[in-house]
């Protein structure tokens, strides 16, 4: 964690008051002295996406509209099965000189 950010319904004339905040740590892998954090999400991505959050496209995949980002959907690349595409651009990277 980097930052603690916390919108003030209120706005800029108004003070709001956080009290009792705990803050700790997990890690994937268990070990004897730190059980597993249940709390904490994994994700089981749908075919076309990877990420912690399903955020990116896996390869062979692209998103949809390049200019939407995030909000655009990864569909599969259309290089003619002669190599990868870039995962946001959609761009080929072809070989065999095509």
């Amino acid at each position: 964690l980097t930052a603690l950010k916390i919108s003030n319904a209120g706005g800029h004339n108004y003070t709001s008051q956080l009290a009792g905040v705990t803050l700790t740590s997990a890690s994937i892998a268990s070990h004897p002295n730190s059980p597993p954090a249940l709390w904490v999400e994994s994700c089981s991505c749908p075919r076309g996406l990877a990420g912690q959050f399903c955020e990116r496209c896996t390869q062979g995949f692209t998103r949809e509209d390049s200019s939407r980002g995030l909000l655009s959907a990864c569909v599969p690349c259309n290089c003619h099965h002669h190599g990868p595409c870039h995962p946001e651009t959609g761009a080929c990277e072809c070989s065999d000189f095509t």
